[in-house]
């Protein structure tokens, strides 16, 4: 999931600059307002992603923390 994850930011960051490459910036062209709402829908995806990997690892690292807690309470009651 996380690769997923990882491949779906590449491939927006790489749209992205192509995109912004493509279409510069003008305010009063039906160009630069499709540009403008397309870059909005690319960066709402990408701060997506980023927020979803980060939450998995957080998940994952507290997981492990509390998992090693119930060890170390099972460790000390068998002595």
């Amino acid at each position: 999931m996380k690769i997923f994850a990882l491949v779906k930011l590449l491939l927006g960051c790489l749209l992205l600059l192509q995109f912004t490459k493509l279409l510069p910036f003008e305010i009063y062209s039906l160009q630069g307002l499709f540009g403008a709402v397309w870059l909005f829908i690319l960066g709402c995806f990408l701060v997506s992603n980023l927020f979803i990997l980060f939450d998995k690892q957080s998940v994952r690292k507290k997981n492990a923390e509390n998992q090693l807690k119930k060890h170390n309470k099972v460790m000390k009651r068998s002595y």
